[in-house]
């Protein structure tokens, strides 16, 4: 379901980053992998040939894309916290 796509090839995260939210973004994220997976899997490419990084800076939702962009931190974060 999460590499599901609609009509325009987004996939749930791409929506999510289109609509500025964050949280769900994470909890996107989260279900696609380790950091690393996420970093060496292949961006996805709509029919328009925008991906989620385009459509973050051309709508301006700088929340979601740092979230992204320090989505490893967040994990490391969370094994900090759950090791407490």
């Amino acid at each position: 379901m999460l590499v599901a796509q609609d009509d325009g090839g987004r996939t749930p995260l791409d929506i999510a980053c289109f609509k500025n939210f964050k949280n769900l973004a994470l909890y996107l994220l989260t279900k696609y992998g380790t950091p690393r997976q996420v970093i060496e899997s292949t961006l996805n490419v709509d029919e328009t040939g925008r991906h989620v990084y385009h459509t973050m800076l051309f709508l301006g939702n700088y929340d979601v894309l740092a979230t992204l962009l320090n989505y490893e931190r967040v994990c490391l974060r969370k094994v900090i916290f759950d090791e407490l």
